[in-house]
């Protein structure tokens, strides 16, 4: 297998081609998993020493509708984007890699409708496959959390219920459970992501075999699995290669922002910064690239 005619034909691909650059933009902005949705921390402390101050203050009626119309809101567009996330990533997915094999095969030339058509046809099946593979990830990984925490909770359950106990068995026991815990959640990270590294080939492939050969769930899984056994060694090389592309794409858009930044002179010092610019885009080049490869 030629891997620089492989690198030089996804290139070209690429920069030929600009409807894929919309599948791209969106599996870079929404491939990355779900919404996160992170509120902050409310304080619930008394504000100070005095004890009138610790009252709540009351909120007028049309202020406490007006705050839950806001909450609702904040809520129901979570919802909406985490689902629009879940099908523009599955969709763009497919349309990338089913639209870059009629290219090759039957010389057609990439259309933004006719790859919505042909994402939306294969997103059950690719929502199917994902579900296959990840809930028993999570289940796995949701068991090993709770194996690795076994140690403080031994420890500092039987603290709770039990009597009174000098400070330093207190200090002890509990360092104790920290340390031990603290080892096995490490363990368990170098485990899950030497488990993340396997399988990411093989879905890729199932995803292929998915979207090209229009396979269902098990049928696809089926041949991703049998591919990557059959071309261990390329998959192994070109898995490399995507990983190494990514990389320096991250690295190119950082430096290229930055000298921008500088340049317009909008550096560190005037506080603009978009830290997820960089690897969104490289993230991008690089699915262009694995779906090209």
């Amino acid at each position: 297998m030629d891997y620089g005619k492989i690198l030089v034909r996804a290139f070209e691909i690429t920069r030929t081609h600009r409807a894929l650059w919309v599948f791209g933009v969106l599996l870079a902005l929404f491939g990355g998993g779900g919404t996160n949705f992170n509120p902050g921390n409310f304080g619930g402390g008394n504000g100070g020493t005095g004890r009138g101050n610790s009252e709540f203050p009351s909120i007028a009626p049309g202020m406490q509708q007006a705050i839950l119309a806001i909450v609702l809101a904040l809520i129901c567009f979570v919802v909406i984007w985490f689902v629009l996330s879940i099908i523009l990533r599955f969709v763009s997915r497919a349309a990338l890699i089913g639209q870059v094999h009629e290219l090759e095969t039957q010389g057609t030339l990439p259309a933004v409708r006719q790859g919505f058509s042909l994402g939306a046809a294969r997103f059950w099946s690719l929502l199917g496959i994902a579900l296959t593979i990840n809930i028993p990830l999570a289940l796995v990984s949701l068991i090993l959390i709770l194996v690795a925490a076994l140690p403080i909770l031994v420890t500092v359950i039987p603290l709770i219920s039990a009597g009174q106990r000098s400070p330093d068995q207190l200090v002890g026991v509990v360092l104790a459970g920290l340390g031990s815990t603290f080892v096995l959640i490490c363990c368990v990270v170098i485990l899950l992501s030497a488990i993340s590294f396997v399988v990411y080939p093989f879905y890729e492939f199932i995803t292929r075999a998915c979207v090209i050969g229009k396979r269902g769930v098990m049928d696809s899984i089926r041949e991703g699995y049998r591919i990557v056994r059959a071309n261990l060694g390329n998959v192994a090389v070109l898995y490399i290669l995507a990983i190494g592309i990514g990389i320096a794409f991250g690295g190119w858009w950082e430096r290229g922002i930055d000298l921008l930044a500088s340049k317009l002179g909008w550096w560190r010092n005037r506080g603009w910064r978009d830290p997820g610019s960089p690897g969104d885009r490289g993230d991008c080049v690089h699915q262009w690239l694995v779906s090209n490869v």
